[in-house]
């Protein structure tokens, strides 16, 4: 009888400290790991409320919030704050913590949910990856940012995970344990950005169909965008017929769930066939050098006190006008999940605005959060 004890006890020893290695529950605090008695791991674990129909702007780092008004956070239902940076030792780095925590408070006052972009070279990604000890790591550090700032979840950033070098696995195991933490009790939402699949190959393929289909990624922020070329002119890096192919991939091929599926949507221009930089610009850059904004592209003079001994007078910049921008959402409104914008702050705040254009063309009404 007594060995009987003696054996009992070490049974439930060995199941206690047993835990401790579960990355889930290694990711909580002491007091929210605990379980309720009857239930097991898997039963804690489960997505957070549904959002219907998602309206993600980004907003970067950079960005002081009082330049992005109250209005315009309130026509989104999900801010993306961009971003906090995985550095090169495995930690992560928010340059403006002032910012953030500004950004946090107005967008609960506009009822918004508010996630943290995770971003970083794909090297740390990589390495980060590469052990369970690390991505335990980088995972209690998200979930302490997470509720340090209030925030109501995360989003991953990895430009890109690939086949190529065998990154496809490690991001599958570590957006598997991340998407384990967030949704214990479904506290916090998990997105993801990702490639726009028109070209297939190893980066679109780098995602593991578990996460197109299952409950552990709530939605995927599709960039459908920056398919520019340095070497030949007139190439427009965001046109409807990318965003239709983009569509076809991802919900087509690899059947995404619909809800899953957030078209992204720019608020910038880019050149064609010269280099890129500096000659990007922003929405709001454009229409005050004299853009159209029904139009897709736009000629643009650089001031001649700012250039440099090899920068062009004058050139021409592709970006997306109200017209196509209403195509778009409207396509995404019957097709897809949501629509996102990247950026809020490259928008303007008057009746040339894109979040506007987009939200008309949806025909949607946001429901209540």
């Amino acid at each position: 009888m007594c060995r009987s004890i003696h054996l009992v006890m070490l049974l439930l020893v060995v199941a206690t400290h047993s835990n401790f290695d579960n990355p889930v529950l290694h990711a909580e605090d002491s007091t929210n790991s605990r379980l309720v008695p009857g239930t097991t791991v898997s039963d804690s674990i489960f997505p957070p409320p549904h959002i219907d129909f998602k309206i993600v702007g980004y907003v970067l780092d950079f960005r002081k919030p009082a330049l992005i008004p109250n209005s315009k956070l309130k026509q989104c239902n999900v801010i993306n704050w961009s971003s906090a940076r995985l550095l090169k030792n495995n930690k992560l780095f928010i340059k403006h913590p002032e910012n953030l925590k500004a950004f946090v408070a107005k967008s609960q006052a506009a009822n918004c949910k508010i996630l943290l972009s995770i971003t970083g070279y794909h090297q740390h990604f990589k390495t980060m990856a590469g052990s369970a000890s690390s991505r335990r790591s980088c995972i209690q550090q998200i979930m302490d940012l997470l509720r340090s700032y209030d925030l109501n979840g995360v989003d991953i950033d990895w430009e890109f995970p690939s086949r190529r070098d065998k990154t496809d696995s490690l991001f599958s195991l570590f957006l598997q344990e991340l998407s384990d933490s967030c949704h214990t009790r479904g506290s916090y939402y998990l997105s993801c950005a990702i490639t726009p699949g028109v070209n297939g190959g190893r980066r679109s393929s780098a995602i593991n169909q578990q996460f197109l289909h299952g409950d552990a990624v709530d939605w995927f922020n599709i960039m459908i965008y920056d398919a520019f070329s340095v070497s030949r002119p007139h190439v427009q890096h965001s046109t409807a017929a990318m965003a239709k192919e983009s569509y076809l991939y991802w919900m087509r091929v690899r059947k995404m769930k619909k809800e899953k599926c957030v078209v992204g949507l720019p608020f910038y221009g880019r050149p064609s066939g010269i280099r890129q930089s500096p000659y990007i610009r922003t929405y709001a850059a454009i229409l005050r050098a004299g853009g159209d904004p029904f139009s897709d592209s736009a000629v643009i003079s650089i001031d001649s006190s700012k250039m440099l001994k090899d920068s062009i007078a004058q050139y021409t910049i592709y970006y997306n006008g109200i017209k196509t921008i209403r195509l778009k959402a409207g396509a995404a409104g019957q097709l897809a999940g949501g629509i996102m914008f990247w950026a809020l702050g490259y928008d303007v705040n008057n009746r040339y605005s894109l979040v506007t254009a987009a939200l008309n063309a949806t025909r949607r009404k946001q429901k209540p959060r």
